[in-house]
């Protein structure tokens, strides 16, 4: 090796040791603040688990035990019930939805009571409470979308009825729940004068869903909005 090459290695060495005594001596000096953030991440991390695995859970297992008299009051059409609870051994779908907030029951006990309120005449409240729900299901979440739409048939506000079944149709996206939603929709188009929309939605139905229940008696609902013409 070179006299040149040998004062290079050296040089690189030199600045190696320089950033290593840099580092060593950042260590030192911010010693305390280290631990303290690697502690705090720690405390953060442990924290997370425990209320996910520990309390999470045993929150979610209150709720469900709660869940299944409101779900025979439901049943039963007792939605009042179903709502406020009885007084004795169930506290309502309201109170467990507000109970046990980020379990899976609340979430469920929020859809039960909203259905519960629709069911009892009272859309505006079922669309404070199914209104925002959201799953990863291709058949509750589009269902529960569609019934918002439903409320807001009842409540004769037709654009946004129009705006939710459109949303539930592509939410859910398979042979089952889209045709239905589409059907709602041209039935809103037609009473509501827009029978382009509606014949529209109709052939859709008969293209792309034959086999379904809405399909089933399409061509009288296109040959009607055709000879109106």
């Amino acid at each position: 090796m070179s006299k040149k090459e040998n004062e290079q290695v050296e040089e690189e060495l030199q600045n190696v040791e320089s950033t290593l005594n840099k580092s060593e001596e950042f260590i030192e000096n911010h010693l305390k603040e280290l631990i303290i953030g690697v502690l705090v991440i720690v405390a953060i991390l442990v924290g997370f688990f425990f209320f996910k695995y520990k309390v999470l859970q045993q929150r979610e297992l209150k709720a469900q035990e709660q869940m299944y008299k409101g779900e025979e009051y439901f049943a039963q059409d007792s939605f009042a019930l179903a709502i406020n609870g009885d007084g004795v051994d169930f506290i309502g779908f309201e109170n467990i939805a507000n109970e046990y907030k980020w379990t899976k029951a609340a979430k469920l006990a929020k859809v039960y009571a909203g259905i519960s309120y629709y069911r009892m005449n009272q859309p505006q409240k079922a669309i404070e409470l199914l209104d925002g729900f959201d799953a990863d299901d291709k058949m509750i979440s589009p269902v529960v979308v569609g019934l918002v739409g439903d409320c807001y048939v009842a409540t004769k506000d037709y654009d946004k009825a129009i705006k939710y079944f459109d949303k539930a149709v592509k939410k859910a996206d398979n042979d089952l729940v889209s045709p239905i939603y589409l059907e709602k929709l041209a039935v809103i188009y037609e009473v509501t004068g827009k029978t382009d929309k509606a014949l529209e939605t109709y052939t859709t139905i008969k293209e792309k869903y034959p086999n379904s229940a809405a399909a089933y008696d399409v061509d009288r609902s296109i040959n009607r909005i055709n000879s109106s013409k």
